[in-house]
């Protein structure tokens, strides 16, 4: 039964789930950090290593966050996210963080400047609507190692209409020099409302001097929160987040993109809260 009414939210609630990225960096204004990598709390999530094909990812895993599915036809919603981001070397630090469900990934990634074949698999069923058409599925890539090289990553993809052969590039700023962990995100074609599977990667402008540990992934974004001073506790509640569900199974992790370029060991802690009804 959905939840329609403040009190239900109350009766549903479950205990909290706390987080905490420590001793991450980021390299230049707007660049995004998959944190979960950092740990330790609740856990340090693993770099993908099941091939360039990839596989369906689904919760719980080490560094995501877990909860308990619910009972029966009831749901899980997200009602409260909360977090502050500190760097004890710098007072001007901001920055947003982003709950996301990872659907998707995959590892191997050569350092060819040819297209790379990908098997598409087939995504669960936790999209937007709760299915596995892709609406409001994105598309990112996860580095693995430090390396260095500015290249364009094209991505062809069916989109969640089922359409083939649609193409996105990666569209944030990237660094001549990065670090692992960073989510370099990629858009979508005129049009498109989603990312059902991927078919194939390319690197455009040339290969890297080296490259290891490049990976692909597939999530659906749920949540963000704007952590405008450094040191200070922001929250979101089921209000100002609209109450979006997140689906049985989910592999929720977070991930940061800085509003600035101040560099060193940032710490983002916090916790979310579900109800479920």
């Amino acid at each position: 039964m959905a939840i329609t009414t403040a009190a239900g939210i109350a009766n549903g609630l479950i205990q909290p789930i706390e987080f905490l990225c420590y001793n991450f960096s980021t390299q230049q204004t707007d660049n995004t950090n998959n944190i979960s990598l950092a740990g330790p709390i609740p856990g340090t999530m693993a770099q993908p290593s099941n091939g360039i094909d990839g596989g369906t990812v689904s919760g719980p895993l080490t560094g995501t966050l877990s909860y308990p599915n619910p009972t029966g036809s009831n749901k899980t919603y997200l009602t409260s996210f909360s977090a502050s981001v500190n760097n004890p070397s710098a007072s001007d630090v901001q920055g947003t963080l982003y709950l996301v469900d990872r659907l998707w990934e995959n590892s191997g990634i050569a350092n060819v400047g040819t297209e790379q074949a990908i098997a598409g698999v087939q995504i669960p069923a936790r999209d937007v609507n709760g299915t596995n058409n892709g609406v409001g599925v994105y598309a990112a890539l996860q580095t693995g190692t430090s390396s260095s090289g500015l290249r364009t990553w094209t991505i062809k993809y069916t989109n969640s209409s089922g359409t083939t052969g649609r193409t996105a590039s990666t569209v944030q700023s990237q660094v001549t020099s990065f670090t692992s962990g960073q989510f370099w995100k990629f858009g979508l074609q005129s049009g498109d409302e989603g990312i059902q599977s991927i078919q194939s990667v390319t690197i455009g402008g040339g290969v890297y001097g080296t490259l290891t540990g490049i990976s692909l992934a597939l999530f659906r974004p749920i949540a963000r929160l704007e952590m405008k001073q450094v040191g200070k506790t922001f929250t979101k509640d089921a209000f100002n987040l609209g109450m979006p569900i997140i689906h049985d199974s989910s592999a929720l992790h977070l991930l940061y993109q800085g509003n600035h370029a101040v560099l060193g060991s940032h710490t983002v802690a916090g916790q979310i809260q579900l109800s479920q009804g």
